[in-house]
């Protein structure tokens, strides 16, 4: 069985590492595990998902050498002023999916809150780049649920920006407590 500390350290961590283009050295340090282990979690990332490297990373390296910019399905853009260097498109490989994930959920957040009827009955306590926290009377709750999922999972565009893309929908999971933000479990 895979603890909730593996899956943190050898695979969310893995994925973001992979995804935004760190090497073994830096997820050694980011999942307390050795250099080995980490080159071969990023070996074993990449030979699963060939695409990052072959289009997405490549593309980013094409668009800020040639253009110097990147924009995301949202139309905000990210223009690269300094030197194209390695850090350079370590930072277009974590900008773009950064900022279409807290776009999608600011955006989300603006169309739930004027769904919501019971305004009194619905409270923002937090937002974060691909999350929000919400207070729900009880008995509202689980309609809240509804209507923060279907904003939250609504399809976004991938047409507009630097990578063209089908309809995309991307999923999300709603925790609940009725005692503090450390208690919450999946629903």
């Amino acid at each position: 069985e895979v603890t909730k500390w593996e899956r943190e350290a050898k695979g969310k961590r893995a994925r973001h590492a992979g995804n935004y283009g760190l090497e073994e050295f830096r997820l050694s340090q980011m999942a307390q595990i050795a250099i080995k282990e980490a080159r071969l979690i990023l070996d074993r990332f990449h030979q699963a998902n060939p695409n990052i490297q072959k289009v997405f990373h490549r593309t980013v390296q094409e668009l800020l050498k040639n253009k110097r910019v990147l924009s995301n399905p949202f139309g905000r853009r990210r223009d690269f002023f300094q030197r194209i260097t390695k850090k350079a498109f370590k930072i277009g490989y974590s900008w773009y999916p950064q900022s279409t994930c807290t776009d999608l959920t600011k955006f989300a957040m603006l169309a739930i809150r004027n769904q919501i009827v019971d305004k009194q009955s619905f409270m923002w306590l937090g937002e974060f780049h691909d999350g929000m926290w919400w207070q729900s009377k009880d008995s509202e709750f689980e309609q809240h649920s509804l209507v923060v999922k279907s904003r939250m999972e609504q399809s976004c565009s991938f047409k507009e920006g630097s990578f063209p893309l089908d309809y995309q929908v991307l999923p999300i999971d709603i925790s609940k407590s009725k005692e503090s933000w450390g208690n919450m479990e999946e629903i």
